[in-house]
């Protein structure tokens, strides 16, 4: 009877002694995620304009494409769309737009210039990147048929467009998509 009574109570003891480190655990991750949460905030907004407590940016994808020779060696060509909807509205009497971009997750702006067809007979505008562009296409040895993913990121008093470019590898006998 009284072996049975210390087994229940170190069983007890055991049981609390687990509570405890379950309930520590607990103070310690939610201390993290929000030393997490902290840190994508401070890091937002010391990178990308004064971002109000409490708001974030959003990250908007634009499109994807693969790049052609023309990409990768003279100018990007995107859709029309995005260039009507998305990018600054170019001034009267020019025909080209500047504006910032960012790669991946560096902090360097590049400045590219989408020039824009305009002629009587050019119904089609034809947007493309000349500025810019071919010396990062350069720099980064992008490649034809690399996937490139464009978007905008917006939030508190800052709008700008990043894009990533990334390259099919083959790992341990499956494809990735690897930044490059």
């Amino acid at each position: 009877m009284e072996l049975a009574e210390e087994t229940k109570s170190s069983n007890f003891e055991f049981r609390s002694s687990d509570e405890e480190r379950l309930a520590l655990a607990l103070r310690l991750h939610r201390s993290g995620i929000n030393q997490r949460r902290d840190d994508l905030h401070n890091a937002a907004a010391k990178g990308h304009g004064n971002i109000p407590e409490g708001q974030f940016q959003t990250v908007r994808l634009l499109f994807e494409k693969r790049l052609s020779r023309t990409d990768v060696e003279h100018r990007l060509q995107f859709p029309t769309s995005v260039q009507q909807v998305h990018l600054p509205p170019v001034v009267e009497g020019f025909s080209h737009v500047d504006f910032r971009v960012k790669y991946g997750d560096e902090q360097k702006d590049y400045i590219f210039r989408c020039n824009i067809r305009k002629g009587i007979h050019d119904v089609y505008t034809k947007p493309a990147i000349t500025k810019g562009w071919p010396q990062v296409a350069g720099d980064k040895d992008f490649r034809v048929g690399d996937k490139l993913s464009f978007y905008k990121v917006e939030g508190g008093d800052s709008e700008y467009f990043k894009f990533e470019v990334r390259r099919k590898m083959v790992l341990f006998g499956k494809e990735v998509w690897s930044l490059v």
